[in-house]
């Protein structure tokens, strides 16, 4: 796979797979128990087709329409959820673009039936962000307009976890791949192995500089660190809604405005032909103007996206090496090719 080459988030249309069996039938009766005034039968029962996080979220038909059911992630504690649920119904009084919550019958925004925590939200239809240029100055304008507003809300809010970025941790787990890769190489399957050997001076050359360079990381706030294509929902070019809310966190504004610049830069190169050049200087241009509070970090935006990116594949890393997992290896080469296309994009 090379740079700007077509990858798993260039497909723009949601798949929806039926559910069918005891699943369906607990998520039904989970709608009648709470939610009943949506009516007292559920029509359909669909479960979104994906590997990532979005796979835990159904949408349901009724009576009175269509509405999206999440099942939160085992990973964060009810007050966290309860948290994020908030601050989703904070933006969304904004007229932030985010899914609206619907509270079940005793006000809950977050409901615990069958070990599992559970939210119900309208549902938005969309296709997911293609990288048309409307789509690019539509999300760059509202993207601006979430930072802004996520940064004027209290840092006590929510008692949400702090995500590690440049740690010592990974520093050393990728110190000791270098110290003995092929021992590392030996852990994942032939073609994972090619990808890791082929990339491994150009990773080794990044870790070096990213970990040990002086970089303005923006300002400290709440973010979305997770804003890649699948995770944006766009209507006639436009943005109908930021999704995954899950991925809000405490954390310097640059490595997650880094990232999201990344995603969806490289997205409009492989949807336009445009270079790359092109298509960051559309991007940056209208972002850096609705973002004139929070721009300290623009000349370090390589750095940053490559810093999230370098998070992402010590995260892979440590699955195989310690877990002998390898969920994630799906994304090895997506991760990799990111370190050349974040140079290719932004660097001057």
């Amino acid at each position: 796979m090379n740079p700007f080459e077509s990858d798993y988030f260039s497909a723009n249309k949601p798949i929806w797979h039926d559910c069918l069996g005891e699943s369906a039938n607990n998520i039904s009766t989970l709608i009648v128990n709470f939610f009943p005034a949506l009516g007292e039968s559920v029509y359909d029962i669909k479960q979104v087709g994906g590997i990532e996080i979005n796979s835990n979220n159904f949408c349901i038909e009724t009576s009175e329409g269509k509405f999206l059911l999440k099942k939160w992630g085992n990973s964060l504690t009810y007050a966290e959820i309860v948290g994020i649920c908030e601050l989703s119904s904070n933006l969304s009084s904004k007229k932030i673009p985010v899914s609206t919550l619907i509270p079940a019958f005793d006000q809950s925004l977050a409901i615990r039936y069958n070990n599992q925590v559970w939210s119900l939200f309208k549902f938005d239809e969309g296709l997911f962000f293609s990288g048309s240029i409307q789509e690019l100055i539509s999300v760059a304008e509202a993207v601006g307009l979430l930072f802004n507003n996520l940064a004027e809300i209290d840092l006590n809010f929510g008692g949400l976890k702090i995500p590690e970025m440049r740690s010592l941790n990974d520093f050393k787990l990728f110190k000791d791949y270098f110290s003995n890769p092929v021992d590392v190489h030996n852990i994942f399957q032939e073609k994972d192995r090619e990808l890791l050997i082929s990339n491994k001076d150009l990773l080794q050359k990044e870790v070096e500089l990213i970990f040990n360079s002086d970089i303005n990381l923006g300002r400290f706030q709440f973010s979305h660190f997770d804003l890649h294509p699948h995770n944006i929902l766009m209507k006639g070019g436009e943005l109908s809604s930021f999704l995954d809310l899950d991925s809000i966190r405490l954390m310097h504004s640059g490595y997650a405005l880094g990232f999201v610049s990344l995603k969806l830069c490289r997205q409009s190169v492989v949807n336009t032909g445009k270079t790359p050049k092109e298509i960051a200087n559309i991007w940056m241009g209208v972002l850096s103007q609705s973002m004139t509070q929070n721009n300290q970090w623009i000349p370090f935006i390589s750095e940053l996206a490559i810093a999230d990116v370098l998070r992402r594949i010590a995260i892979i890393l440590r699955l195989n090496i310690v877990d002998r997992n390898p969920q994630w290896n799906a994304f090895l080469s997506v991760q990799l090719n990111h370190l050349q296309e974040a140079r290719l994009l932004f660097n001057s």
